[in-house]
């Protein structure tokens, strides 16, 4: 807390008593929400199905059975623990050992894992799953391989293995535009998936592409902060692309829906990152503000992480101001947040505090500490290329 309170000092002295305090209310007012939320889950009654029904509902090939087959396992996810061991076991007794059997007691159990706390690691789960895939493939079945191939690349995504990601969601995008999309219910986020895949691997023409025919394409609206990312993607992919003019037509769309939902969190970001590409622009008078907007909200949602990343940021503007001495406090600070990995904590954070950091020691002369964090910056650097391309889906 103390780190907190000094730095919205900074520039904020005669607010932060405020800040901390309105800080300290939201966190007692979450934990009696998360209790009473808690509360009120354990006693509403349970809507479920029996084995028979869904095992029929899940086993269901063909183009006529998509979305019953969809339904089943999204009511499998749903689950609880207790309940989706019943339906493992229904499988398990109904189809011996027959290929479809195996295909989805599996598939299951790679969902079921980590919910029932399985020692799983992300090689251990792709490993699975891609010898899973040759029993799909012998299976023969078009549509549950357009369904089993999504599901794969969401696993590598999540193992963060973009490369990979991309290639399956995009062979079950392309082999269900063969099949006839119309047979699948999840179109609208297959190619918003698809789109973050595109970004995750730098290719960011074609994100746009994906994520606008996303948001273009009907269906059930998207659960708000999935709606936020897609506008947030398609502006960051054009600021990417140094094209600020669209950029910023981008961001005012995202923040004009955020506005208008009166959320307490995405327009800040949003302005954040108008904050960025005003900075990217030369346009520091503009940015500064924004960015010290975007820094406190997240102080006060305890995201130390994206404050940290803001931070820095803001540590720049200040050295090109000519205050080295606030610019080199502030570093400091930055570098400190952004390796707090309590919450939100994302590598290119750290690795964009750690160069600022090492950048301004070496711009006020403290050369032995800057040779240290530029080592330190090179070893973060080549860790995120072990694990692919960064995923900036809120802001960078």
């Amino acid at each position: 807390m103390e780190k907190i309170y000094v730095t919205v000092k900074w520039w904020n002295s005669g607010q932060d008593d405020e800040l901390i305090n309105q800080y300290i209310y939201n966190m007692i007012r979450l934990l009696i929400l998360a209790v009473y939320c808690c509360h009120f889950v354990t006693c509403l009654p349970a809507q479920t199905i029996s084995p028979a029904t869904w095992l029929q509902q899940v086993q269901a090939s063909g183009p006529q059975q998509c979305s019953s087959r969809e339904a089943a396992l999204d009511y499998f996810r749903s689950a609880g623990i207790d309940e989706k061991k019943k339906l493992v076991s229904a499988i398990q007794q109904s189809g011996g050992t027959s290929t479809r059997s195996k295909i989805i007691s599996r598939m299951l159990f790679a969902v079921m894992a980590p919910l029932a706390a399985v020692p799983t690691t992300c090689e251990e789960r792709t490993s699975s799953q891609m010898e899973l895939l040759n029993l799909v493939l012998q299976e023969g079945d078009k549509f549950l391989l357009a369904d089993f191939l999504q599901k794969l690349g969401n696993s590598f995504h999540d193992c963060k293995q973009y490369d990979k990601a991309l290639l399956y969601r995009l062979k079950s995008y392309e082999l269900k535009q063969e099949l006839g999309y119309h047979y699948f219910t999840k179109q609208q986020e297959d190619l918003q998936g698809l789109g973050a895949a595109f970004f995750d691997t730098r290719e960011y023409d074609s994100c746009i592409v994906f994520t606008k025919r996303s948001i273009a394409t009907p269906g059930t609206a998207p659960a708000f902060s999935k709606k936020m990312s897609a506008y947030n993607i398609v502006a960051i992919s054009y600021q990417r692309l140094r094209q600020f003019d669209s950029a910023q037509a981008w961001f005012d769309r995202a923040y004009a829906i955020a506005v208008a939902e009166k959320n307490n969190i995405w327009p800040s970001i949003i302005r954040g990152n108008i904050g960025y590409l005003k900075m990217e622009q030369g346009k520091l008078a503009e940015a500064l503000p924004l960015l010290r907007e975007d820094f406190q909200s997240s102080v006060l949602n305890n995201d130390t992480a994206s404050a940290g990343n803001t931070l820095q940021r803001i540590a720049r503007i200040y050295f090109q101001q000519g205050k080295k001495d606030s610019a080199l406090q502030l570093a400091r600070t930055a570098f400190a947040f952004a390796t707090n990995t309590r919450k939100y904590s994302n590598l290119s954070y750290q690795i964009n505090a750690c160069e600022t950091l090492a950048d301004i020691l070496e711009g006020t002369n403290n050369f032995p500490e800057a040779q240290r964090y530029y080592k330190r910056f090179v070893q973060l650097r080549d860790s995120s290329k072990e694990i692919g391309a960064f995923n900036f889906n809120r802001k960078y």
